[in-house]
């Protein structure tokens, strides 16, 4: 058959298109795969769907254990932090959910507004609490996260620190300075965290006192994580 184009150059209605090619070329695909044996198909994938789930059974059973096993080890070791801290009248918290310890310092450990020196006070307190520390990190599956906050208070400057977020993690970082000072190589465990700014706004009265009121927010708290991935390591070299 041929076709030919209208003289008056318009498309000849008899010249197949796009759209036609398509639906041609669809039902080609389509009658190649009802060619095929399907149920067999049909089989395959359901065998590997099973496989998959299995999988997937594998490895939440995997997490859980790793999980329970985290918190215990975590448990154990806040009872040993609290026999250790308990002249400092110091008592650790755990976190279970978070899988984490809490190392509270009272009074809270806090900065003069826009400073991040520490207080004659928390460094006779964090230097103390160093050996401690290390005791508990060292060679084993614990690591500890130093994290530093700032105020509300704007903080804009060309020199550092610049902005909050910087005070916060030099505020950290000085707490990580004096540890390791105190218990040398035991920065190889701590990791320093700026949060930036902690805390709602506050409209102050004209007889507040802008540094007293906003002292809380500016602080360094503790925490001790279980790093999963050393002890992953350590069970599968166990095996």
């Amino acid at each position: 058959m041929t076709w030919r184009r209208r003289e008056d150059g318009g498309e000849n209605p008899a010249w197949p298109g796009l759209v036609d090619i398509f639906a041609f070329t669809m039902v080609f695909i389509m009658l190649l795969w009802l060619g095929t044996d399907w149920p067999q198909k049909v089989r395959d994938l359901e065998t590997e769907n099973q496989t998959l789930r299995a999988e997937k059974g594998t490895l939440e059973k995997r997490l859980s254990d790793l999980e329970h096993g985290g918190l215990k080890k975590l448990s154990d070791l806040a009872k040993q932090l609290n026999d250790w801290t308990k002249q400092e009248s110091m008592q650790v918290k755990l976190n279970p959910d978070s899988l984490e310890i809490e190392i509270p310092l009272e009074p809270k450990m806090t900065f003069k507004t826009g400073k991040y020196d520490l207080s004659k006070f928390d460094e006779i307190r964090l230097v103390k609490l160093a050996p401690i520390l290390f005791e508990v990190t060292k060679a084993k599956e614990f690591f500890v996260i130093i994290n530093g906050t700032a105020d509300q208070q704007d903080l804009r400057r060309t020199t550092p620190p610049r902005n909050n977020s910087e005070l916060s993690a030099l505020r950290a970082a000085t707490v990580v300075t004096l540890l390791d000072n105190a218990a040398p190589g035991l920065a190889q465990h701590l990791r320093v965290v700026g949060l930036g700014v902690k805390g709602q706004e506050v409209t102050l009265a004209p007889s507040d006192d802008p540094d007293k009121v906003f002292e809380e927010y500016r602080s360094v708290s503790l925490l001790i994580k279980l790093d999963m991935a050393a002890w992953v390591k350590q069970l599968n070299g166990n095996k």
